[in-house]
């Protein structure tokens, strides 16, 4: 029977939380070990002892699976952790069954109120003060989905439901086994019924006291980085993450502006930022030596802050005291922290106060660290716990005002820190709880990571305040202040959330008083077993004296405490040269070794970096000045570019905005005179092609310009817009044995579309340039190729196809015939371009030739969609900015429309070449008629 029993409490338990959520029955979950431990008050000694062996043996497999999770991190720690947590359901038969036994004059109608004092108290010890707390899997937690039903936590916190819970559980057990209330259960349940009414009508009431005003618009940054890259971030798969997590608060900003909104903030999950935090004598320390990350991850975060506008609250590692042997890093202290982005350094920050039992710190045992090191090699060898606390309860004020607190992770599911956090002295000192969270540990449980949002869901209730949760791996997500999920995203993907949480006014009863229902059922627990061990004669006049002790003692252990404050310990001096700070450059070379903690983000021993610095763009990015459209601000991204001191920045510009005359009207002519002859060649490209007949007048003295391929730009331009122009110097040109002069005027009669230029054309194949580098003969010879092609000599067009199967040590072959074909609108070679896109093993391209063919594809009409935007948007991210330029580009090809978010975001690039790539993209999305000029 007790292992019947048993068993059905797990199968209710199981039930009761995620994923199946059936929340109905958390009030008796409990109702057979009621049952089982009454069975067991009838039995000897021996047989209550086997008994309660049993129930921890049959309650062991629904823990086992409840907790499942822990596999991935610790396999001792799984069994150990699923085998405490079974304790708890036997101490409570055990318990029961002795008071029941040594009480024999207690009532039939006094035991289900000894059993939920019992089992709640029990409850709470383990919650609240074994090994540092768990309060997790509360009796009540699954209640939070009966909106009604929970509010009468913000009156005594989630205790005083899990008590009712409890109670209604043992009195249903009563009318199961006491046999004369069986004819008229409803009558026997009468009390119990009255509470639960109680409880409901507490629900509407407190809901119509909720005065709520709009809070501030926050942007959610969901990452999904696998525990697995956690414990061992590898430096290269930091860089690919960081860029992702970049992009997508870049796309949550441009995703803002559309909407009109003021965001106030950008929040990114626990421990997402690489690096050894954001200290400014850390970041030193790393440049002098010239070990990876230095400044790479810190400058491209306050790049980002400057550029959006928007102060970014980030979970990093934090150092203090941080040194270097030749070997290891060594540090004073370090910090599970959460930096609030703004301004000039040093930064505000928040170190997590509470550490995570057995995750990130070992109660009681952590006194001895040889004691604690071999438990850890036991369980999960590797890992080191060397996380201090925090000691200052910080709260963050943002732009418009709003106050808010970060506990981290696991802290949300304790009532007293967050109580702390948000009032102190009867007073609310935060409108807003952002709890960042590190969720990938549950690897593929989401059942664990539901349980983590139900507990954050008990603390917007019992203290009335929003809570927003920031989750790597999910769940992301915003609650209001009745405990309701208001949006989320879905677990193990990435994304971002806008949300605006909304912020109550005054403050809860339990905000106001603490957990006193906790202490009162501890104390009133422990008072009951007790005096189950007091002689029989002694019994009865204890009563009433333990509950006066026990109404004494209860009260000034409910007040939360904050805890005493350390002085902080002086830090040993660091190096703090003065090292500029360079420009964000994505190309380190060095790899770092995997290290030894469970919130891994740096790397104590660190290979040596190079003398040579990482590569780092020569120019800062291009400003965004965003109206709202992503088409005007890619106009004005590329005006800013076409005015900039950088001659390749200017001619790349204007060539972009030649998709777009009226917007290229403002700029062009001061390139016209621009001293570097290549942006004066491609401004009259431009006007030629733009035909903006009112720069003819600019155009005409490059006619006499030094440079012959100004001079032959010049040609193309005033014959295009219909001017007069003699001709012949383009005959002299496509003879030059300077490739570039030739290839420049081959390139404009084949553009000026003449098919007398023929003959003059094929007469120059393969002749000249005999002191030109033989590739660069071959590229020329291209050239005319295409010119002929686009003159109607079909004939031309094998030596271009034939470039297509060169090998891909001649990519610069493949990817010029790549663009031609698509430029001559040659549909024979779209088979071609296919092998080049889609070949697998050892027939596969570079990824920026492939990527080269799915835009020739495009634009012959014969590309796959899905294939080219899947394989595109892998590379969005890559640290190589020709690769994001040319993905960006191959996005806006095959994607049409829908890669807008993708493309747009790409405008706050951290190098400029790629912000013009896409504002060219989105030029060509507006001419295609994909989106609005207007948007």
């Amino acid at each position: 029977m007790v292992a019947g029993c048993t068993l059905a409490y797990g199968l209710l338990l199981l039930a009761s939380f995620p994923p199946w959520s059936l929340w109905i029955l958390a009030p008796v979950v409990i109702t057979p070990l009621v049952i089982a431990a009454v069975h067991l008050a009838r039995a000897s000694g021996a047989v209550r002892l086997a008994g309660v062996a049993i129930v921890w043996l049959f309650a062991l497999p629904a823990w086992l699976w409840t907790e499942r999770w822990i596999i991935d991190v610790s396999d001792a720690g799984w069994p150990a952790l699923s085998a405490l947590m079974a304790i708890w359901p036997a101490l409570f038969v055990g318990g029961l069954a002795r008071v029941v036994r040594t009480s024999p004059g207690l009532s039939w109608r006094a035991i289900p109120l000894a059993a939920a004092l019992l089992w709640t108290g029990i409850e709470c010890f383990r919650a609240h003060l074994f090994f540092d707390g768990y309060p997790w899997y509360l009796l009540a937690h699954p209640l939070i989905d009966a909106t009604w039903v929970a509010q009468i936590a913000a009156l005594g916190g989630v205790t005083v439901l899990s008590a009712v819970c409890a109670w209604t559980g043992s009195e249903v057990a009563r009318v199961i086994i006491h046999r004369e209330s069986r004819p008229r259960p409803w009558k026997a349940l009468a009390p119990v019924v009255s509470a639960w009414i109680v409880v409901i009508v507490i629900g509407p009431i407190e809901l119509g006291r909720l005065d709520l005003r709009p809070g501030p618009s926050l942007a959610v940054i969901q990452t999904n980085v696998p525990s697995s890259n956690k414990v061992a971030w590898k430096f290269e798969q930091q860089i690919r993450d960081f860029e992702r997590f970049r992009d997508l608060s870049v796309e949550a900003i441009v995703e803002a502006r559309r909407r009109g909104s003021d965001l106030q903030l950008i929040a990114w999950p626990e421990t997402m930022l690489p690096g050894f935090g954001l200290e400014r004598d850390t970041i030193r320390l790393q440049i002098a030596l010239q070990t990876p990350p230095a400044d790479l991850f810190s400058s491209a975060i306050e790049e980002l802050v400057e550029k959006g506008g928007v102060p970014m609250l980030l979970g990093s590692n934090a150092f203090e005291g941080l040194t270097e042997d030749g070997r290891r890093w060594h540090w004073h202290r370090r910090y599970n922290s959460a930096y609030l982005v703004r301004g000039e350094p040093p930064y505000e920050r928040y170190d997590k106060m509470q550490l995570t039992p057995f995750g990130e710190t070992m109660p009681y045992i952590r006194a001895s660290k040889w004691l604690e090191q071999k438990l850890l090699d036991l369980g999960a060898r590797g890992f080191t716990f060397d996380l201090d606390e925090g000691t200052e309860l910080v709260v963050f004020t943002l732009g418009d005002g709003t106050r808010i607190v970060t506990p981290i992770c696991f802290e949300i599911t304790i009532p007293g820190l967050c109580r702390r956090l948000v009032v102190e002295a009867g007073e609310r000192r935060a409108d807003l709880i952002i709890n960042l969270s590190n969720d990938g540990w549950f690897g593929s449980v989401d059942d664990g990571r539901r349980a983590h949002e139900l507990a954050a869901r008990w603390r917007a209730v019992e203290l009335r305040t929003p809570v927003v949760r920031v989750a790597n791996t999910g769940l992301s997500s915003l609650i209001d202040p009745a405990g309701r999920v208001i949006t989320r995203l879905p677990p193990r993907e990435d994304g971002w959330l806008l949300v605006e949480p909304p912020l109550a006014k005054g403050l809860s009863l339990y905000a106001r008083i603490g957990d006193v229902g906790s202490w009162i059922m501890m104390l009133g627990a422990a008072l009951l077993a007790a005096r189950t061990f007091m002689p029989n004669h002694r019994r009865a006049r204890s009563s009433a004296r333990a509950m006066a002790l026990f109404a004494l003692l209860a009260l000034p252990l409910a007040c939360d405490a904050p805890p005493a404050k350390r002085s902080p310990q002086p830090t040993p001096p660091v190096a703090s040269p003065g090292v500029a700070r360079a420009d964000l450059g994505l190309n380190a070379p060095v790899d770092q070794q995997a290290w030894s903690t469970r919130e891994q983000s740096v790397a104590p021993e660190v290979a040596r970096a190079s003398s040579e610095s990482p590569a780092r763009p020569t120019s800062p990015g291009i400003p965004v000045m965003s109206s709202g459209s992503a088409y005007r601000s890619a106009v004005d991204l590329l005006q800013t570019a076409a005015r900039s001191n950088s001659p390749i920045l200017v001619a790349n510009a204007i060539e972009e905005l030649t998709i777009d005359p009226e917007a290229l009207r403002p700029v062009v002519g001061k390139a016209l005179v621009h001293p570097n002859r290549g942006v004066r060649f491609v401004a009259a490209m431009a006007v030629g092609k733009a035909r903006l007949d009112e720069m003819a007048n600019l155009v005409q003295p490059l006619l006499m310009d030094q440079s012959e391929s100004v001079r032959a730009a010049a040609i193309f331009a005033l014959a295009r817009l219909g001017l007069p122009v003699d001709m012949t110097p383009l005959a002299e040109m496509v003879r030059s044995d300077n490739p570039e002069v030739r290839g420049n005027a081959v390139m404009i009669l084949g553009d000026l579309g003449n098919p007398s230029a023929i003959p003059l054309l094929r007469s120059t194949i393969g002749l000249g340039m005999t002191r030109a580098d033989p590739a660069r003969r071959r590229i020329t010879d291209l050239q005319t190729a295409e010119a002929l092609a686009k003159l109607g000599e079909d004939s031309e067009l094998e030596p271009i196809r034939a470039a297509l199967f060169a090998p891909s040590h001649q990519a610069e072959f493949i990817a010029l015939a790549c663009q031609m074909v698509a430029r001559i609108r040659d549909g024979g070679s779209i088979g071609t371009l296919q092998a080049v896109a889609y070949a697998g093993g050892d027939a596969t391209r570079p990824p920026e030739i492939r990527l080269l063919a799915l835009i020739a594809l495009a634009d012959l009409g014969a590309g796959d969609p899905t294939i080219c935007t899947d394989f595109a948007r892998t590379w969005l991210m890559d640290r190589n900015p020709q690769l994001r330029s040319l993905a960006v580009r191959a996005m806006a090809a095959c994607g049409h429309g829908s890669a807008l978010p993708q493309v747009e975001a790409r405008l706050y690039d951290s190098n400029p070449e790629v912000q013009i790539a896409a504002a060219g993209a989105l030029l060509r999305l507006a001419a295609g008629g994909h989106i609005p000029r207007s948007r």
